[in-house]
């Protein structure tokens, strides 16, 4: 099970550029921005802040340190900011066999890394293998198991890398393996664990000492230009990167402050962008400073179809489509999460926005008493005791109070709250002994699959053992659909069984956060 995602904290998703990621709450993209005039200008700088000296190590980065390090590294893949799909970028093209199941990839020949040498198809092997390596620890080594092998050798089974299915057919030419069907490899590629990595720095300095400014080699749009533990890193663009013409800011000066100290540097205009915590009060003249960032992560509810009354699928109706997600959501949190019917996040590829395109339950009451009628329990008349399980912690438990009003108001049915500690929760729950439950899940990749298979299994236990035929089908053929908007479909009809027609699951909000980005 991959804890990272049964999460009590979000870690924040990137994109390419950090420009990109940090401004798009504003509308500003890169076109929009035009450097300054003369020859005398000065460089564009960037401020930003971060609350801890980031892991930069690709193969072990598991938090938001995720956005320095997709500044100083290329990956074979990056994440479209607008779709969520994975499009290239060291990779220039591949070719996939007919069974899905075997990927050449050709990377481009006019990439190096900071010391000199040529990215190399070589480069890459090492990364993946390095990641997949048990000595490593890499926290999301599970999600390269798709590789022929892969797993095996994470865990120990084989010892001899050369059985992995990730080979070299010449220096900008990987041929990967898969054990069965991924049409969204691509999508697995794009994150740091599989990205190529320097094997010679590596094997010079050691881990962690190779990350460290002096040693450290480099293949992205920015490079390192100075450190200073607790208080500043200084990345400068690579003149000679690939996509430098892309790059307009030319230095960023992250600085490692936490939140309040963060805050008070915008104000006081040292940071021109900033996370703004749940706890910080905002001036309402900054209003048009503030906007909406995804986590790429949701935060749900799920029925065990074992517990009575939730083996019938009109109560898990009736108590989805009882809560109203918007009002809910408001009250605890104002506008740094987003209501949601469904599960997949924005910035994940297959995103469907449920509230849009009419998939999911919304807030419906006379319906929900409807349904809840219709399963034998008018009003709540001889409906079982009903018990609301969560994690010990103040913030969840305020959601689960908001939950249960919710459902009194709307169904007059009390649902008695009931805590326990992390992770006593997990393991009680994982048993299906929880009728209703909470959990969220925030992205390893940015693929629908990766929550509406990866999650979903991991929490079979947790919703009483429930399986659909039609929904493991969507899925299966997901695999094997290469063409974007088909696989996309075949999630979205996946979704309408989870939160809709079995409604095992009541997605409840998105993770995101308040930005704030100087005009």
């Amino acid at each position: 099970m991959k804890s990272r995602n049964l999460v009590l904290l979000a870690t924040v998703i990137a994109a390419l550029f950090l420009l990109t990621l940090i401004l798009s709450v504003t509308g500003i993209t890169l076109a929009s921005i035009e450097p300054p005039a003369g020859a005398d200008s000065p460089p564009i700088t960037l401020n930003i802040s971060q609350p801890f000296y980031p892991e930069l190590d690709p193969a072990l980065v598991n938090d938001e340190s995720v956005n320095v390090v997709e500044q100083l590294f290329a990956g074979l893949f990056d994440v479209d900011d607008e779709t969520g799909e994975a499009v290239p970028e060291l990779v220039t093209s591949w070719d996939v066999s007919s069974d899905r199941t075997v990927y050449t990839f050709t990377l481009r020949g006019d990439a190096d890394w900071s010391d000199g040498n040529p990215v190399t198809a070589a480069d890459a092997r090492y990364g993946i293998l390095r990641s997949l390596d048990p000595a490593t620890g890499s926290p999301l080594a599970y999600s390269l198991y798709i590789i022929n092998n892969a797993q095996d050798y994470n865990e120990g089974n084989i010892v001899d890398p050369g059985l992995v299915g990730v080979h070299v057919l010449g220096p900008t030419t990987l041929r990967i393996e898969l054990r069965e069907p991924a049409s969204h490899l691509p999508a697995i590629l794009a994150g740091t664990v599989a990205y190529p990595m320097p094997q010679w720095a590596i094997d010079a300095h050691g881990t962690p000492a190779w990350t460290l400014p002096a040693n450290i080699v480099s293949s992205g749009a920015y490079e390192f230009a100075e450190s200073l533990p607790d208080d500043i890193l200084i990345l400068e663009k690579d003149p000679d990167h690939f996509q430098a013409g892309e790059v307009q800011i030319e230095q960023v000066n992250l600085w490692i402050r936490n939140s309040n100290y963060a805050w008070q540097m915008y104000l006081d205009g040292e940071l021109d962008t900033v996370t703004v915590r749940d706890e910080i009060s905002v001036d309402p003249g900054l209003a048009d400073e503030i906007g909406w960032r995804s986590q790429a992560g949701t935060y749900f509810l799920g029925f065990s179809e074992s517990q009575p009354p939730f083996d019938d699928p009109l109560v898990r109706k009736a108590f989805s489509a009882a809560l109203d997600r918007p009002a809910l959501v408001s009250g605890l949190y104002g506008d740094a999460r987003q209501p949601t019917l469904t599960f997949i996040p924005p910035d994940v590829f297959g995103h469907v926005d449920g509230y849009v395109e009419g998939v999911g339950l919304p807030y419906n009451p006379a319906q929900a008493q409807t349904w809840l009628s219709d399963a034998g329990y008018p009003g709540g008349a001889g409906l079982p005791p009903v018990t609301l399980w969560v994690n010990e912690s103040s913030g969840h438990e305020a959601v689960a109070a908001a939950v249960r009003d919710s459902w009194y108001a709307t169904l007059g049915v009390s649902a008695t709250l009931q805590t326990l500690p992390w992770p006593d929760y997990l393991d009680f729950t994982n048993t299906g002994g929880a009728q209703v439950w909470r959990l969220g899940w925030l992205a390893d990749f940015l693929e629908g699959r990766n929550f509406l298979a990866d999650s979903v299994s991991s929490n079979q236990g947790r919703f009483g053992g429930w399986s659909n035929a039609a929904y493991d089908n969507f899925i299966n053929q997901a695999m094997s659909e290469m063409d974007p908007a088909a696989r996309a479909l075949l999630y979205k009809q996946a979704e309408e069984i989870l939160v809709e027609t079995d409604a095992i699951m009541a997605p409840l909000f998105n993770y995101g956060e308040r930005v704030a980005t100087k005009p």
